[in-house]
């Protein structure tokens, strides 16, 4: 715990002064909150063994294009915010991803979080080139998780319980939604659709509305479940 950058004045100093443009270290299994916020230069990231990783510390490096954390299991809040350069990373091992963890990552592309049982708050508000994400073991997705995120057509959620308020509002070119729980899946608010084609059409679907698929055990009861119920001619049972 804690030894990142105390041990090494010379790392320490370049950030202060921002103009450190790669790190590694294979030794690091903490990454403290901040540890590399404002690092406009940093462009390359390998932290092999870290498993956690605090609030913004990486907040603001928009030169971050490559990284390297495979065995991170907690992602804090607001920590790659505004890195407007990463196109694509694997957390393969990572549990909960915090409010506004890849806010505005305006070029990320892909996200693969198998393993992540709790997507926060604006998780990847303003992702506007996400296209493909994995959250096959997602549980519970915060309020406007993925607001604006323009660029998603579809999305499986195999396992979800809980989807908060605004989460996919503005993602005008999501036509499919997978729903594979057991049970009926909370909605806190008919909001969480709102401008998308599951709510109505949008001028990218040129009049093609989106689509919901339920288990077909599920679907009756999703046509008049709770805020489901605004969306019943959406469902399709599978």
């Amino acid at each position: 715990m804690g030894e990142i950058l105390r041990k090494d004045q010379t790392i320490e100093k370049m950030i202060v002064e921002r103009t450190i443009s790669y790190y590694e270290n294979d030794r690091l299994k903490y990454l403290r909150g901040g540890a590399f916020c404002g690092c406009t230069s940093l462009s390359l990231i390998n932290l092999p063994n870290v498993s956690y990783i605090g609030g913004s510390a990486f907040d603001g490096c928009y030169a971050l294009v490559s990284v390297n954390i495979p065995n991170a299991e907690y992602i804090g809040e607001e920590t790659f915010r505004s890195c407007g350069l990463l196109t694509s990373i694997d957390l393969p091992n990572a549990s909960y991803i915090g409010n506004n963890a890849f806010y505005y990552c305006s070029s990320l592309t892909s996200m693969d979080l198998p393993n992540a049982s709790y997507i926060g708050s604006s998780a990847f508000q303003y992702c506007y080139s996400l296209a493909s994400i994995d959250l096959s073991n997602a549980n519970y997705i915060g309020s406007y998780a993925f607001h604006w995120c323009s660029s998603l057509t579809s999305i499986d959620l195999p396992n979800v319980s809980y989807i908060e308020n605004y989460t996919f509002r503005y993602c005008d070119k999501l036509i499919s939604l997978y729903l594979g729980s057991i049970s009926v899946v909370s909605l806190t608010h008919s909001n969480a659709f709102t401008s998308t084609p599951i709510a109505g059409y949008t001028s990218y679907t040129s009049g093609i509305y989106g689509s919901i698929y339920v288990p077909a055990s599920l679907y009756n009861d999703y046509l008049i479940a709770r805020n489901w119920s605004y969306f019943s001619s959406r469902f399709i049972s599978i």
